[in-house]
């Protein structure tokens, strides 16, 4: 295999893991919109990452997320034993995203 036939390869794997993750995001998003009262962690973290935050432990099950260009932070608690968000942390994340202009 040739060198810009590699690298044409890794191009669309990364070109379709991009879109993947956007399309999926954006599939979340809507659903978050909803304000469902089954969205779980790993759906936000996904959300989330889709809009390039960085998602940090503060301790215990504390937990921010930070958009490395402007340092805008939003602070949950990870919900546990169970994984489903409370109605307030999807009222306050919808909030924050409006705010930084996300949605």
């Amino acid at each position: 295999m040739t060198e810009s036939l590699q690298l044409n390869l890794v191009a669309n794997v990364t070109k379709f893991s991009y879109d993947a993750l956007v399309s999926k995001r954006d599939k979340l998003l809507k659903r978050l919109l909803s304000k469902p009262t089954d969205f779980t962690w790993e759906e936000l973290v996904t959300v989330m990452k889709g809009f390039d935050y960085e998602l940090k432990t503060t301790g215990g099950s504390g937990r921010k997320f930070i958009d490395p260009n402007t340092r805008a932070t939003a602070f949950l608690h990870e919900p546990h034993p169970g994984k489903i968000l409370k109605a307030y942390q999807i009222r306050d994340i919808v909030s924050h995203l409006k705010q930084e202009k996300k949605i």
